[in-house]
């Protein structure tokens, strides 16, 4: 069986095709040439004969084919996205940097899911806050524990190092605006720290000090895309950062951040000693974690056979949903991490009263726009 995966980057959205653990089709696509024209990436996709196709999926669903979507529109905006149609929309005219991802992700799944005749079934995915491995009180007020390219990462990573016998492990996927850090206890994902609740990152400015929350007031839905080290060193470009004089101390604010947030999580799983590195920064960010992570092993996570230009998440994407629909080497994998399991909506665990009003919005969006919803008991 031929199973794609597309993972939705800030920059580039990749594709990847497997035949068993091998890479054996990819593509990439800039992000912003798909704003303008999503329908190009499912000429791509076509073009490289899938059976299942893990969609882009954002902050995660349980499981859903794309035939149980019952209104594409509003379970790809107000569900995978957390958003609506307008705001992204506002977002771009606004020139916010990451707000193209948003629109490219829906009416890529859009487009992907209407056009007809398919040779080929649309797959949703979940993202770490769904899954029934991640004690419920791990939740409580979290929304982004780890969103559905970090776990695709993370999935990738512990199919790797459980080659060589490990099945505790922490990952840390670096993207060009967002990193996410993931544990893994007997192969299965137990804890996370997304993007925008992390202590810092290059586009976001993460976990706010709430007192900054409070006093500043009003904040719209893209504010979480600005406040990162881009705002000292004035590049999203990581590498270029890590090369800059100019920008030590913003590069070492982040490593540092990460260094704090993987000794965080690691203590749901504190038999991990591995920390593998993933994303389009894994080579510098691995390197300089080493000197400040001395009790760690840190890896590269390697690329599966075949793969020469997928990003991780493209590859981790496909070996998902390979593993959900049963194919091996990875349905093992997923019935560890439990995939199949997964329930709720990204936001369930939220208990703050301001929030109310989000969460039972979120879960209406979702109850209203699948066939058979999947609500945790």
């Amino acid at each position: 069986m031929r199973v794609a995966g597309i993972d939705p980057g800030t920059k580039s959205i990749d594709v990847a095709v497997l035949e068993g653990d091998s890479v054996v089709a990819e593509e990439s696509v800039d992000t912003l040439k798909l704003v303008e024209e999503p329908k190009y990436l499912v000429e791509v996709v076509e073009s490289l004969e899938p059976q299942v196709v893990g969609a882009p999926s954002g902050y995660g669903a349980p499981p859903t084919w794309s035939e149980e979507v019952i209104d594409q529109e509003r379970f790809n905006y107000e569900v995978l996205l957390l958003s609506s149609k307008e705001a992204v929309d506002q977002a771009i005219r606004a020139g916010v940097l990451g707000a193209g991802v948003y629109k490219a992700l829906a009416d890529v799944n859009i487009a992907l899911s209407s056009e007809a005749p398919r040779r080929y079934r649309v797959l949703y995915l979940p993202a770490v806050v769904h899954l029934p491995t991640v004690p419920w009180w791990r939740k409580v007020n979290r929304i982004d524990m780890g969103t559905v390219d970090k776990l695709a990462s993370a999935f990738l990573a512990t199919y790797e190092e459980s080659l060589r016998g490990i099945r505790d492990l922490v990952v840390l996927e670096a993207g060009f605006g967002y990193y996410g850090i993931i544990a893994v206890k007997d192969e299965a994902v137990v804890d996370g720290i997304g993007g925008t609740n992390a202590s810092l990152g290059t586009l976001t400015a993460g976990a706010v000090d709430f007192e900054v929350v409070t006093q500043v007031g009003s904040w719209s839905r893209f504010d979480m895309a600005a406040g990162g080290i881009v705002e000292l060193c004035g590049t999203p470009d990581l590498g270029e950062m890590l090369s800059r004089p100019s920008c030590f101390d913003a590069a070492n604010a982040l490593l540092e951040s990460m260094a704090k947030d993987v000794a965080r999580v690691r203590l749901s799983s504190p038999r991990a000693s591995t920390l593998v590195v993933s994303g389009r920064y894994s080579g510098p960010v691995a390197k300089a974690l080493a000197e400040r992570l001395k009790c760690m092993d840190v890896v590269e996570l390697r690329t599966l056979s075949g793969a020469s230009r997928s990003k991780h998440a493209a590859q981790g994407y496909a070996a998902m949903a390979a593993g959900l629909v049963g194919v091996e080497p990875f349905a093992s994998l997923a019935k560890s991490m439990r995939l199949a399991e997964a329930c709720g909506t990204a936001v369930d665990g939220l208990v703050h009263p301001k929030a109310r009003g989000l969460r039972e919005r979120v879960i209406r969006a979702y109850v209203e726009s699948v066939r058979s919803p999947r609500l945790c008991s």
